[in-house]
């Protein structure tokens, strides 16, 4: 719900100044704000009627969304309230999230890989010694982090916010497997527990990496960034893509020049790939494939200028 709450609060700043957008976010921000521990965390989720948080995901990164929602609305408002919720949230995921990787969200365990859902959450895997990790919270809490520090000034973020985002980055493909039939370098995978590649994510990830690159004067981050960019359009079908044409043609045949645009999700979401067409799915929605990796492209131009 923070989520959503934030992409109306950025098309009220970046768009439109549709009233109702902004008094919206101010309902469900005074709604967010009574139910936020004294630990400063924000539940996952609230029992429907009751309105209590539910069993899961009470202490997840899944508050550093809610913290990004906040100081946008205070910066739009002025209301220090939700400055300071939001500072106490980030707090909490600084003391209790970053240090251990307890990279945990609603994706980690009740999406595509629920393995580990009756028995792990909120617990380490033995074998590793490590959580069942998402890279969506990765991404959020880097965000958040960064947002804490232009609005604060205090480097402690910045750095929690690149620790964060290099966390982040090692989920992100460096590197050309020979088992992989469509470009993959720049692309990003999902969970350490799932098998997808070149996830829609990245268009989402781009942005943020280019503008830690500029604040940190990083080249690798700023050319990590437009790698991750690039990326969001290789799954799609078109002949600028002519591997991943060639992989489309041969699970779909009658593909042709009428279902150029047609984008995957990302690439051997099965945990499969093979020369001829395995690992290339079917499943494409416009905000979750060439919808989100147009608007990535378009949100870059605007902000940084020409695409490299």
């Amino acid at each position: 719900m923070s989520w959503t709450a934030l992409l109306m609060l950025r098309w009220y700043d970046e768009l439109e100044k549709d009233s109702r957008l902004l008094k919206y976010a101010e309902t469900y921000a005074q709604a967010l704000l009574k139910v936020q521990a004294e630990s400063g965390f924000f539940p996952g989720w609230l029992h429907l009627q009751a309105m209590r948080p539910l069993e899961h995901l009470n202490e997840s990164p899944e508050t550093s969304l809610s913290v990004t929602f906040l100081l946008k609305l205070y910066e739009l408002t002025g209301k220090k309230e939700y400055k300071q919720a939001a500072l106490r949230g980030m707090d909490a995921v600084v003391r209790e999230i970053v240090p251990v990787g307890k990279w945990e969200d609603f994706e980690t365990y009740w999406s595509c890989s629920r393995y580990g859902a009756n028995n792990l959450v909120g617990k380490k895997v033995e074998r590793n010694n490590m959580y069942k990790q998402n890279n969506f919270s990765m991404f959020w809490t880097a965000e958040a982090l960064l947002e804490c520090y232009r609005l604060t000034g205090k480097k402690a973020y910045l750095g929690y916010g690149q620790r964060t985002l290099d966390e982040l980055l090692m989920t992100q493909a460096s590197w050309q497997p020979p088992y992989m039939y469509v470009n993959i370098l720049g692309g990003f995978g999902v969970l350490n527990a799932d098998g997808e590649w070149n996830d829609s994510r990245e268009s989402l990830f781009a942005e943020l990496i280019i503008r830690y690159g500029k604040l940190l004067k990083k080249a690798e981050y700023i050319e990590r960034g437009y790698a991750a960019l690039k990326a969001s359009f290789v799954m799609m079908y078109c002949p600028e893509n002519p591997q991943t044409k060639q992989q489309w043609e041969k699970v779909y045949p009658f593909f042709g020049p009428e279902d150029y645009g047609f984008t995957m999700e990302n690439y051997g979401h099965g945990g499969r790939t093979n020369p001829v067409g395995e690992g290339m799915g079917e499943f494409t929605i416009y905000d979750w494939g060439n919808g989100a990796a147009a608007e990535a492209y378009n949100r870059i131009l605007d902000k940084f200028g020409e695409i490299r």
